[in-house]
């Protein structure tokens, strides 16, 4: 069966044209929480505070994580595809614009993009 220059039927195409495929960026499971993240608007500099208690006080806001929350943590600080060599969240300083500062752990999607808005950012 020749299969250069030939159309064929993908399996999954149907569902894709009709809206039915569920992809996994838009399943609701029942106790799934959200994330949010907040990133740096700058290219480069020190953070030096971080405010998360007004985000913190929003309701339906569970936890709200920045690095130095990860540094008490038993945990590798850092990833990346070949070395880890990323932070998972900036703890002293930001490299780059939209590099990540906190994370809003929320019981929704909607109530966690509105607390990082909460959250004070020195740089």
């Amino acid at each position: 069966m020749p299969v250069i220059g030939q159309s064929h039927r993908r399996i999954e195409s149907k569902g894709k044209i009709t809206g039915q495929a569920e992809y996994v960026m838009n399943m609701e499971l029942p106790g799934m929480l959200h994330i949010k993240v907040l990133r740096s608007t700058v290219p480069h500099g020190r953070i030096k505070s971080i405010d998360t208690s007004a985000a913190e006080q929003i309701p339906g806001v569970i936890k709200v994580v920045t690095g130095a929350d990860l540094q008490n943590m038993d945990i590798h600080m850092h990833y990346g595809p070949a070395f880890r060599d990323q932070p998972v969240l900036a703890f002293d300083k930001v490299c780059y614009i939209g590099d990540p500062v906190a994370a809003v752990i929320a019981e929704t999607a909607a109530i966690a993009a509105d607390a990082v808005n909460y959250i004070q950012c020195r740089l």
